[in-house]
């Protein structure tokens, strides 16, 4: 029996317009996003939809994404947290999102992961969401509303009734714990995770 393909080989072959390989990649990685989504916009068809854009996007990104060999886990990923947050900023009559969108980056894709960089992450999935579990409640829904949410660190002040310097020191005191903690995930260390 033949291995199923890697997503490095479906990914060449979409970027060949190749419409099976494209659709098992949509099939692969479609649901986990959706979750993504979900979890930002806390509704299920909306979700969909976003990852549906997405998806047609990457259609047209695959082949600059194959040539630069670059994760296309990655870039589905920020692309989906993207168009979550601009729904989401919509829905509350916020301003536009600062344009930080992958229309902004660099085209040619080498700020992104490789490919097996970003599978060498995937294997320490359960490492990384050990370490998220690790952040205290308040910080760990700070984080949320910047991530998912797209706010700012006033936005946020604002949205919770807090004093935006005790958020601000919040955020940091999450992003430093983080960092410790993603350097020794990433360095395969795991003592005292």
């Amino acid at each position: 029996m033949k291995p199923a393909p890697t997503l490095e080989e479906l990914l060449a072959r979409a970027a060949e317009r190749d419409g099976d390989a494209f659709r098992e990649l949509h099939r692969r990685l479609a649901p986990g996003f959706v979750e993504l989504a979900r979890h930002c916009v806390s509704n299920s068809r909306v979700a969909n939809r976003i990852v549906e854009d997405v998806f047609a996007r990457f259609r047209h990104e695959a082949k600059l994404l194959s040539q630069a060999r670059r994760s296309p886990e990655v870039w589905v990923t920020l692309e989906t947290r993207a168009r979550a947050v601009d729904w989401l900023r919509a829905q509350e009559g916020l301003p536009g999102w600062a344009r930080t969108r992958l229309e902004s980056l660099p085209a040619d894709y080498s700020w992104l992961p490789t490919i097996e960089d970003a599978a060498s992450l995937d294997a320490r999935r359960p490492l990384l969401s050990k370490v998220l579990r690790q952040l205290p409640p308040s910080q760990s829904r700070l984080l949320e509303l910047a991530v998912c949410g797209g706010l700012s660190e006033q936005e946020i002040a604002q949205k919770l009734g807090e004093p935006a310097g005790k958020v601000k020191s919040e955020l940091r005191a999450a992003f430093s714990f983080l960092r410790h903690r993603l350097r020794a995930v990433v360095g395969t260390w795991t003592a005292g995770i």
